[in-house]
Formats: structure tokens, sequence, C-alpha cells
């Protein structure tokens, strides 16, 4: 029954079953060959990329961890995680407990506040106190004070109660420390309030001992005005050690260093405040040592959070966080590199490669299937298509069609066809009688014979007359257009003339150069466009067109990108006819599709965002931790070895605010000696300078009042007597005409 009706549909579909073989076939088909290099497509753009991703990490924390002298386990988060630790614990520190000395930032702060506790706690004790303490300094060093001691020892020769002490030096030593003890023992102390605790920052303790000195000082102009000298005198020679039994009165040798001593201790004590508060002004970097230590502590508490075993860790072995994040890596290491029985490969194979395999190989026996199908399907259309027609046009069982009939089938279709055929001729004849002129020539038989051309007169075409003058047509000369006459072969002079006058301007044979146009003009174009028109005709379809000229090599493929996209078309959307379901390459997609949006897609991904994630993390913490210019400042390694190196261990200069210091360990061992010091004698502050403008102040405050207090009046009883000669002679070998000066 293959008869024209369906030959064409059945050709049809041979040449589209051919088309499906080669994508379906196998070994050729394209998708047997995509199925047989998935193998090298996984390889190229899923598990080399991985592994070269988890590479990178890996060669990110070696290089991490090469940057460490001397690590123990430079390749792992939690050994990199350690080292720093420890280092950062180094620089941290430990405090002042008891007898044992702190370190780094630690035992810097500690023993600041543990010094700001000890002079505040022995300020008032009556035994090695605090102010005793600065007594010793003035005793010590200023001139005046010794003076006036040395000519009390002098005078009194031999005449102290204590003869165990032989020596002057023994002697002058016993005196200064009587006059310290009494000093202290005068002294009331200070309010409690006022006390430095010890229990704040840099800053906070400088602030407290600041503050301590000055109240201090205000107590002291208080209780130990120089007034209250003469009753110090009288406590002072009360001790054997010191009174003597000459019976030269020498109290005005104590009552003067005793007045000196009094107005010059708060202005020391205020003077020594007053260094410590401008010191820590004019170095900025002791107030961030509390940021810093802060800051130190965060990172350190962290690093410890990060490399201590967890107490419930999920998989049932203890591990530190940093340690989890190993084990994660190494599990990614193992599972992209196909190491685990559970794998990326084994799990592409398993779960994509070998369903995939199987449907593939259902195609070829699919598609001859569906082929017999659709000719079946194709032919039983066509034969009921054939009877439904044909029991429409006649109701004869057989022999020839028969319109109308018994059942009068298809009557008004009969009624029309007999009516076309016998008035249709007749009808068109009238009506060009009706509408042309009567111009039938009669022929050398005496026949009227058809005319080849109808002529056109002013009566049967009056509209048409007044465009061109049918008069003037009778006597047209073909060579001569301007005898035509009329609306129509004016205007046609006049766009002649006019219209076409630029035109002409250009394409007249007199036109030279550049402005010319002829033939060539719009020729070469107009190849140059077909050729590239062939060309891109035939890339898209290789049946029509030209071979292209293009560059060789040339692609072999023997079908343009309109055959490419007809067969992806097919193959992706082809179905059954007459409303049978979709088969073949549909199923297939679907199943692909499934694969592609779950295991294929979601587990390579997952992996790729916590490579990603580890990457970013890790490269966070690189740069946080040690930056790549590596200038101190801007990460956390490099600012903290500054600190330690050229900070706290004193190896390098460190500045601050322009000026240069020793180092922190420089200013640690100093506050350190100062503490023992003050645990013993209590504090002195080396004040050298401060001598000198104490020694200024000191006159300024005793050349003026009343005569029995200054030293102006001491000086003038000086004068007055004989010991003035004695005094001079033995101190400055001058005479006697020293009191007329």
């Amino acid at each position: 029954m293959e008869t024209n009706l369906i030959k064409t549909e059945l050709e049809k579909l041979a040449e589209e079953k051919k088309t499906l073989e080669k994508v379906t076939g196998n070994p050729d088909g394209t998708i047997h060959k995509a199925v047989t290099g998935m193998d090298n497509l996984f390889n190229e753009h899923i598990q080399n990329p991985l592994i070269n991703a988890v590479g990178a990490v890996d060669s990110a924390i070696g290089k991490l961890g090469g940057t460490f002298d001397k690590i123990q386990d430079g390749k792992s988060i939690a050994g990199i995680f350690q080292n720093i630790k420890d280092k950062v614990g180094e620089i941290k520190g430990t405090p002042k407990k008891g007898r044992t000395n702190g370190k780094g930032l630690e035992g810097i702060i500690s023993g600041l506040q543990n010094y700001a506790r000890v002079i505040g706690e022995n300020v008032g004790k009556t035994n090695g106190g605090t102010v005793s303490g600065w007594v010793k300094k003035i005793v010590n060093e200023n001139v005046l004070v010794n003076s006036w001691i040395d000519e009390y020892v002098t005078e009194n020769g031999n005449n102290f109660k204590d003869r165990t002490l032989s020596k002057d030096n023994e002697k002058t030593k016993a005196v200064k420390t009587a006059i310290q003890s009494r000093i202290q023992l005068q002294f009331n102390g200070v309010d409690e309030n006022k006390k430095p605790k010890g229990l704040n920052g840099v800053a906070g303790t400088l602030a407290e001992i600041h503050k301590f000195h000055n109240a201090v000082s205000e107590q002291i102009k208080e209780c130990l005005d120089p007034s209250e000298a003469e009753n110090i005198v009288n406590q002072v020679q009360k001790n054997r050690e010191v009174f003597n039994g000459s019976a030269t009165d020498t109290s005005k040798y104590l009552r003067g260093a005793i007045e000196s001593i009094l107005a010059q201790l708060p202005v020391l004590i205020k003077n020594s405040g007053d260094e410590i508060n401008t010191f820590a002004d004019s170095n900025a970097g002791l107030g961030k040592l509390d940021d810093i230590l802060r800051q130190t502590n965060d990172i350190f508490n962290q690093l410890t959070a990060a490399t201590t075993l967890s107490q419930h860790p999920p998989h049932g072995q203890d591990e530190s966080p940093a340690q989890a994040v190993d084990r994660t890596l190494q599990a990614v290491r193992n599972m992209v590199s196909g190491q685990d029985d559970d794998n990326i490969t084994k799990r592409f194979t398993d779960h994509v490669k070998k369903p995939l395999e199987t449907e593939v190989q259902k195609l070829p026996a699919a598609v001859g299937e569906f082929n017999s199908t659709a000719e079946q399907q194709i032919k039983e259309a066509a034969r009921t298509a054939i009877n439904k027609a044909a029991g429409e046009i006649s109701d004869k069982s057989s022999g020839p069609i028969e319109l109308g009939g018994a059942n009068k089938l298809m009557e008004g279709f009969k009624t029309a066809h007999d009516n076309i055929q016998e008035n249709l001729e007749k009808n068109l004849k009238g009506k060009v009688d009706a509408e042309l002129p009567d111009d039938k020539p009669v022929g050398s038989t005496g026949t009227v014979v058809q005319p080849d051309k109808i002529t056109i007169t002013k009566d049967n075409f009056k509209d048409y007359n007044s465009h061109v003058e049918q008069d003037s047509i009778k006597g047209y000369e073909t060579n001569n257009p301007d005898t035509l006459k009329g609306q129509l072969p004016e205007k046609i002079k006049s766009i002649s003339k006019e219209g076409l006058k630029s035109l002409t301007d250009v394409i007249d044979d007199k036109v030279q150069g550049d402005q010319k146009i002829d033939n060539t003009t719009f020729e070469n174009p107009v190849k140059a466009i077909s050729k590239d028109l062939d060309e891109i005709a035939w890339l898209v379809d290789r049946s029509r067109g030209k071979a292209p000229s293009l560059p060789q090599p040339q692609p072999k493929d023997e079908d343009g990108i309109k055959d490419h996209l007809t067969k992806l078309k097919n193959a992706l959307e082809q179905t059954g006819f007459n409303g049978v379901d979709k088969q073949g390459l549909d199923a297939t997609k679907t199943a692909i599709e499934g694969l592609h949006n779950n295991q294929f897609k979601q587990q390579p991904a997952a992996i790729d965002t916590a490579v990603q994630e580890i990457k970013g993390e890790l490269g966070e913490l690189r740069e946080k931790l040690q930056a790549k210019n590596g200038q101190p400042g801007n990460d956390v390694i490099n600012t903290l070895k500054d600190l330690k190196t050229a900070g706290v261990e004193g190896k390098n200069s460190w500045t601050s605010n322009g000026k240069s210091l020793s180092g922190l360990g420089e200013i640690q061992d100093d506050l350190q000696e100062q503490n023992d010091l003050f645990s013993q004698q209590y504090w002195n502050i080396p004040a050298d300078v401060k001598a000198i403008r104490l020694e200024m102040t000191t006159p300024q405050n005793k050349l003026y009042g009343e005569k029995e207090n200054k030293i102006i009046g001491a000086f003038n009883d000086l004068k007055s007597t004989d010991l003035g000669d004695k005094y001079c002679k033995k101190k400055f070998n001058c005479k006697r005409a020293w009191k007329n000066q």
C-alpha cells in the first residue's frame, strides 16, 4: 500500500532513522562515543581540578608552616596552630608571683602593679617606710644637707655616747639613719583611697602612682613642715647613738640639715610623680601595652581553644578543632584521589557512568522498534484516511466514484462543478465583450478572429485618456518619447530632468574620478556579499550554497549548523505519532537530568564549596597571622615578633613617638630594680637633674622669712661666732675677712 500518498512520509521517516542512528548507533553513534569519553571528561573537568585545588591547599599549609623556625609539624593545621600558640604564649608570658619574677607582657604589667601596691602599703611604715627612702635620697645626695651632718659629726668628735662608733663615716651613717627613722615616724600616712591598688593596666597603674605621689607630697607639707624641725631634732638627739656629751650645743647643725630635708622632701616626691607622668605621656607605647596584652590574650585563648581536645567529638575520638580540620582535609584528599572505598571516582562510575551506559545500550533496539512502530502507524493512518475520504465522496462500494448518488453525497460540490463546466467560458466571453471595444477583425474567409490587441479610445477609457492622450499614441515615435502627450508623459519628463539630476550627475559618461557610478560600483560589493552569503549558507546548511573559500584547514564535518541543530532537536524532543508516549532519547534525557541535578551536581559542588571555604579561611588567617609584605604592625606574627625582640628583649632599637627606647625588657629590669630597692629601703628615683632644681628651689624658700628658720639667719649666726672661722678654714680655706662680705 506504499502509494505516493505515504511514500514521502516513509522516506522522511527513513531519513530521520538514519540521522538518529548516527546519534544512537554503536559504536559510531555520538552518544556512544560521548559515554565512552566520559572518563576523560570526568578526569579533565572534575577530578583533576579537585586534585589541583586540594594540592593548592596542602601547598598553602606547607608554605605557612615553613615560615616558622624549628616547627615539628609544619604540614598540618594543628601543628601550625600549636607552634603559633607557643610563640604567642612566650610573648604573653606569666605574671609575677611572690618572689618569682614574671615573664613577657604579663611579667611587665604585673611587676608594675606589684610596685604600685608596695609603695602604697609601705608609705606609712615606721621601719623602712617609703618616706624614709625619699629622705635617704636627700641625705645621701644633697650637698648642703651632707655639710650640716658632717659639721655635726666633726664638732662632736669623740663625744658620742655610743663608743662603738669609731670612725666619722660610721657616725655620719648613724646620724642619717636616725634622721630617716624620725621623719618617717613623724609622717601620718595617706588616706587608703589614695593608695595605688595595682589592679589596672599600665596606663591606669601609672596614673595611680602619679596621683599617689601628689597625695604624699601634700600630706608631707601638712605634717612635716620645716617648722617641725626643732621637734624632730629633739627626738633625734634622744637616740643614744647620736646624742653627744659635748658641752657645746651642736643641735643647730641637725636643725639646718632637717629643715633643708623637710623643705626638699615634698618637692622631690611631687617631681618624682611628675616624672612618671611625663614619661608615660611621652611614651604612648606603654599605654598600648594594655591593648597589646588584651589582643595577645584573645589570640592565645582562641589558639588554645583550637588546639584543645574536644570533650564530645562527633566521631567518638578526642581531637581538637584544628585536628578536625586536618582530618576533614585528609578525607577530602582521599575522596578526590580515589584512595578510600567511597571516593569520587567510584561514585561517578556507580551512579553516573554505569546507569548511563545501560540506557545507551538500549538505544539501537529502541530506535529500531520505534521506526517499525512509526511505519505501521503511517500506513494505518493513510489507510484509515483514504477509506474515510472515499466514504464521504461516493456511496458505491466498488467501481468508479460517483458524485451525488442515492445518498446525495457532496451534492453541493457536484452542483458547483456542473455550473463551472457549463457556464464559466460563456460568462467570461460575455464580460470581455461588454467591457472591451468591439474590435472583431474579419479573417480572409469572412469569419471573425480573436484580436491580438485592444484599441483604447476616448469614449471607453475616458479617465485614462487624461493621463495619456490616445491621439498622440497614433503618431508615437519610439526614438522620440516627447511626442507623447498627457499627464503621465509630462511627469516622466520631469523625473528624468529634475528628479534624477543628482543621479545623472554621477552616472553620466562625462563624470570622471571617484564620484562616477557605473556597473562596477554595485556589482563588486554585490558579488562580495553574495560570496559571503554563500559561505554562510554553506556553513549553516551543506546542501545549499557553495563551499567556503576559508583559510585551510577547513572542518571535515559534512553537516552544517542547521543539520546539527536539527539532529540535536530530534534527539532531545523526538516523540511518537498520533499521541504515542515519548520514547528513545527523551527517557535517556530525563535520566541524565536526574543524575545531573542530584549526585553529579550536588556532591562535586559540595566538595568544591568546602574546598573554597577552607582556602578562604586559610588565606584570611594566613594574612592576619603573617602578611605578605611582612612589615610589623600589619599582622599578628610580625607585630608580636617585633614587640618581643625589639621591645621586650631590647635586641634592637624600638621607637615610640619618634623617641628611641632601650626596649621593654630594660624597662622591666629598671622597674624590678626599683621594686627590689623599695622592698629593702624603699624607692630612690634617679634624679640627678632634679637635685639641681631642688638646690635652686631650696635657697629661694630659705632666703626670706623669719631669721631663726631661714638659711640667711643661720649664716648670720655663723658669721658672729668663732665657729664660722673654723668652718670656713676647714671647708673653704678662707680667712676671717669673709665676715665682712
